[in-house]
């Protein structure tokens, strides 16, 4: 790392130890709340990546680019497109991929003009600290007005008699997934998104996100959510599910990098700093009550933090991402429902180190986490001679993920994923669709390496065939 490099992450360091204050501050000071909008760096046609010239070249065929402007909005970079073909002025919004992700008329004739194109569902909401946008009348951008946004995922899974316990299960067609969402801005500052899960199995489980988003200008880029949200940790858990190569997430994903539930209730920092043109430096904290999903009354006095520092380098489309998460607090482990005495309080430490690469043919994905589960009784034992329960256990696991990419959007894929000496698997399939297409298709074959049954036994388990497809909208 040059000596450019260093300097700029020690003042990167301080200067978000600085922004962490002010937005802890913020939480309790709404009054302290003023218009934001996004950092914006004016580029040439030169300076365009070649994939945004080539959809430039493509959409708008003998327009004229007035202006560019760079924008980085929640961690991705995105280019505001200025055109006009000298009777409808265009403003178009694209990532750094190529897709387009707003497209804003202006007046003039409406004929030679291309629809407005919906944007993707995990990216309209990051548009919270842009201004406004004026047409050539000069109308601002009007506030308040929802966007309804979702994803459907659906699969058929056959399940193959591998495992040493003689038992299978039946082979299946199941909705995975269903998210329907609404979101939008109140105003330059502030914007909300609430999704549910329709198809949840449990009514506590129907309400996913449902939080408040706050982007405040003497913190920029960075905002403040406030309620229902992920926790922060790992790359894999933070991803949504509907840009993964996998049907089901790692093992360490589902027991390691998150409480009870991937979501809890509480307050989340996330952002970035940038140090060079190419470096950045990326956080994210989220300090939950630890109670799990929906749950309104946290049920230990202690607070559970998550949390994860990172940096990123950028050239051109391809990128390479490098982090170490934290997470520290406690939840109940509830048994037996109607049995409080087989309820358990874990105590638990986590640390973890994530990589990610995407290049023009490649895109590799590992972690590796540790862990520390302090586990006793909470209830009364049904034997009053029994000492009390308590356990200490170290917990660890990884994953690496490998993805080729082709033009036609289609490629291999191959994971491999352990947990502690009772799990391990392979994963080896195809897909055809990219991250943020409308429309996907997978094909996943889960070789069960080793495999805990439902005894203890730790053996062979059942291998899985998984056909499976999504639609986003």
């Amino acid at each position: 790392m040059d000596t450019h490099l260093r300097r700029g992450l020690r003042n990167a360091v301080a200067t978000l130890a600085r922004r962490w204050i002010l937005a802890l501050c913020a939480a309790g000071n709404l009054a302290a709340m003023s218009a934001v909008a996004a950092d914006a760096i004016s580029v040439d046609a030169a300076g365009l990546p070649v994939v945004v010239r080539q959809v430039l070249a493509a959409k708008y065929p003998g327009w004229t680019l007035e202006r560019a402007n760079q924008l980085e909005v929640d961690g991705q970079t995105r280019y505001e497109l200025h055109l006009t073909d000298q009777t409808i002025e265009i403003v178009s919004v694209l990532d750094a991929g190529g897709h387009i992700i707003e497209a804003v008329r202006g007046v003039g004739v409406a004929a030679a003009a291309p629809a407005k194109l919906a944007d993707a569902p995990d990216q309209s909401h990051d548009r919270g600290a842009q201004s406004p946008k004026k047409g050539k009348q000069g109308k601002e951008k009007k506030f308040g007005k929802p966007k309804v946004y979702g994803f459907a995922q659906v699969f058929y899974r056959e399940a193959l008699a591998t495992g040493s316990d003689g038992v299978v299960d039946n082979s299946n067609f199941r909705v995975q997934r269903v998210r329907l969402g609404v979101k939008g801005d109140i105003s330059s500052w502030l914007s909300y998104q609430i999704e549910i899960d329709p198809r949840a199995p449990e009514v506590t489980g129907i309400l996913r996100d449902a939080y408040l988003r706050l982007r405040l200008a003497f913190i920029p880029d960075q905002q403040i959510r406030i309620g229902q949200q992920k926790t922060q940790f790992g790359y894999e858990n933070r991803a949504s599910s509907t840009e993964l190569f996998a049907v089901n997430r790692a093992e360490i994903s589902d027991n390691l990098a998150r409480g009870i539930n991937l979501r809890d209730l509480g307050v989340g920092l996330i952002g970035h700093l940038g140090l060079n043109d190419a470096w950045r430096l990326e956080d994210a904290i989220t300090v939950v009550n630890g109670a799990g999903l929906n749950v309104q009354n946290d049920d230990t006095g202690t607070k559970n933090v998550w949390g994860r520092l990172g940096l990123r380098h950028k050239d051109g489309s391809s990128w390479e991402r490098f982090g170490i998460s934290g997470g520290t607090g406690d939840f109940i482990d509830v048994g037996d429902p109607l049995d409080p005495a087989d309820d358990v309080l874990i105590k638990f430490d986590r640390v973890g180190f994530d990589v990610e690469f995407e290049w023009k043919w490649l895109f590799f994905s590992a972690e590796y986490i540790y862990g520390l589960n302090d586990t006793s009784g909470v209830g009364t034992p049904a034997d009053p001679s029994e000492p009390p329960l308590r356990e200490r256990a170290k917990l660890d696991g990884y994953y690496f993920n490998l993805v080729g990419k082709t033009p036609w959007h289609i490629g291999p894929i191959v994971r491999y994923d352990v947990f502690g000496d009772v799990f391990a698997r392979w994963t080896f399939g195809a897909y055809y669709g990219d991250a943020k297409d409308q429309f996907r298709v997978m094909v996943n074959y889960e070789y069960r390496q080793k495999f805990e049954d439902a005894n203890g036994h730790v053996g062979r388990g059942d291998d899985k065939l998984y056909l499976w497809t999504q639609v986003r909208f």
